[in-house]
């Protein structure tokens, strides 16, 4: 007689679950050139729309795929060797199908983005991030191993605040507009890099859409932070651009854009007082 084998069920946190632990250890995939990104992610995405598959790609993995970069950023900025993805949880199995058979491997992603926590009768429990999020690594001869992450739309997040859990929610898949929106709103130092030479490619007219815009203002309305970065990101970018009017290969997108960055911080001054 065959003795069956039963899985145990796995446990996520709750709002509020005490938490014990959290790990991120995205440093240890390494970096890679955006050139050498879309070199792995480029087909794998061919292949979601051949087969309609649904996805959206976050952060730097969206450089070069639905965000474009002048040859020079293509070729020189690096990001992380993890190519995330959103992917409708209906596509799921779908999309995990076309990298088995790409020969991609299933990793344990708790190895690298984890929280520890206790549930409600006292006991220990690891769960991902993310919840059912997947990850995926393969070797490439050139390129060395990349990674793959798919986060299943919708879902939820799990971060710590005051030793506590907070759960998240992430319903909508993120379009690269909104990709782009919050690189304005952060306003780091890689973010202007990455506006600037985004501008060169892009007609922010049409990757910004109102949405974004408005998510913009109201983060400056209510955050004098926000508003003093993002309008010296803009003022960072506007004159940037003026060193590529000159140039025949960026000078229309460099006018125009150049134009779009004045009228975004006109509107962002009186947030600086406000705020």
């Amino acid at each position: 007689m065959t003795i069956g084998v039963k899985m145990e069920k796995e446990i996520f946190p709750e709002n509020g679950s005490k938490a014990i632990s959290s790990t991120n250890r995205k440093d240890n995939f390494g970096i890679t050139s955006v050139s050498d990104a879309v070199s792995v992610s480029g087909p794998i995405a061919n292949l979601f729309r051949k087969e309609e598959v649904g996805f959206s790609a976050l952060g730097g993995s969206a450089f070069g795929l639905s965000i474009m970069l002048p040859d020079i950023w293509f070729r020189a900025r690096p990001i992380s060797n993890v190519i995330e993805f959103q992917i409708p949880r209906n596509d799921i199995i779908k999309a995990s199908e076309i990298l088995n058979k790409e020969k991609w491997e299933k990793a344990d992603p708790r190895e690298y983005f984890s929280v520890t926590f206790l549930d409600g009768f006292g006991k220990q429990h690891t769960s991902p991030t993310i919840r059912d999020q997947l990850l995926f690594s393969k070797k490439f001869e050139g390129v060395g191993e990349s990674f793959m992450m798919f986060i299943q739309v919708p879902t939820e997040f799990y971060r710590v605040k005051n030793g506590k859990i907070v759960v998240e929610q992430m319903n909508e898949m993120q379009t690269p507009g909104r990709t782009f929106a919050y690189k304005i709103i952060r306003g780091l130092e890689r973010d202007r890099w990455d506006s600037l030479y985004i501008s060169l490619s892009n007609k922010m007219s049409g990757l910004l859409g109102k949405e974004d815009l408005e998510l913009i203002y109201n983060m400056a309305m209510s955050d004098r932070g926000v508003a003093a970065r993002t309008y010296s990101l803009t003022e960072y970018v506007k004159h940037g651009l003026r060193h590529f009017e000159g140039k025949g290969k960026y000078k229309r997108m460099a006018n125009y854009n150049r134009e779009f960055f004045r009228d975004l911080g006109e509107k962002l001054k009186p947030m600086l007082r406000n705020a």
